[in-house]
């Protein structure tokens, strides 16, 4: 170390506790071990793998993967259920004429709910729900379909309607159909990657490839990712198991179960 970078060092230690740089840089460090064994599972080992024993539970324990300001609010629960969640965290009292919904809208199931309580400059707030799909799933009409009845469950809900709420719904599979991807050039003025419609203006439908998740990591920490210079080597191979990398079931559950168990910040 120069001595020019000392003295940064010993600024840097006059603001800040050397524990609380170390558990920044590790928390990085972690998150990219975490991405590398994720892309394993969805490239590698895509047909050993699916949606509610895998992905879903890996998401479920690291959805700083859609951003650091939300907060998990349910997983793999029925959208009745997650709203009434929700109506408990907003404490918005409910009349019985906003909460009625059909048998089979209550039943749909959101795999991840997120939600952020920071309220913006413009005075509204952020819902996210995420649509997961096994990695050998293609991103079809079908699953893009899916998500529109999602919207429209709630958009008919008056407790969550109003345009300071802004719901944004990601799909993600490994791979985007072609159907799919001709509803990018109808929103592309936004410059939102991803975005394929926009109904009544405040709910927002994201259609996504895993590798779309990850280059949006990639992006919002590309200062820090530079700067730290952290090897990627060593950190794709920080939860393997064992030597062996050929692709099977027990290998996919054993690589989930440890990225389900390791806290990322």
């Amino acid at each position: 170390m120069s001595a020019e970078q000392r003295k940064k060092f010993a600024d840097v230690l006059r603001r800040t506790k050397l524990e609380y740089i170390i558990e920044a840089i590790s928390i990085i460090d972690r998150r990219l071990a975490i991405i590398a064994d994720l892309k394993k599972i969805v490239y590698d080992m895509a047909k050993f793998a699916n949606e509610r024993d895998h992905i879903q539970k890996i998401v479920e324990q690291h959805f700083w993967l859609f951003g650091e300001q939300y907060h998990l609010l349910t997983a793999d629960r029925t959208l009745a259920t997650s709203l009434k969640e929700f109506e408990k965290i907003t404490e918005v009292v409910a009349a019985a004429s906003d909460t009625e919904m059909s048998n089979g809208e209550a039943a749909q199931r959101a795999d991840i709910f997120l939600y952020s309580k920071q309220v913006q400059e413009d005075n509204t707030t952020e819902m996210v729900i995420v649509e997961l799909k096994a990695p050998y799933v293609k991103l079809s009409l079908d699953v893009y379909n899916q998500v529109v009845r999602y919207v429209n469950t709630i958009r008919k809900d008056r407790r969550f309607n109003s345009g300071n709420r802004i719901w944004r719904f990601y799909a993600v599979c490994a791979t985007v159909d072609d159907d799919v991807k001709v509803k990018y050039a109808n929103f592309k003025q936004h410059g939102r990657r991803g975005l394929v419609d926009i109904i009544a203006g405040n709910f927002e439908i994201y259609a996504l490839s895993w590798d779309d998740v990850f280059q949006a990591f990639e992006a919002r920490h590309s200062f820090l990712l530079s700067k730290l210079k952290i090897d990627l080597t060593q950190a794709a191979e920080a939860l393997d198991i064992n030597q062996s990398n050929i692709p099977s079931r027990q290998k996919v559950d054993e690589l989930s179960r440890k990225m389900i168990s390791l806290q990322a910040g």
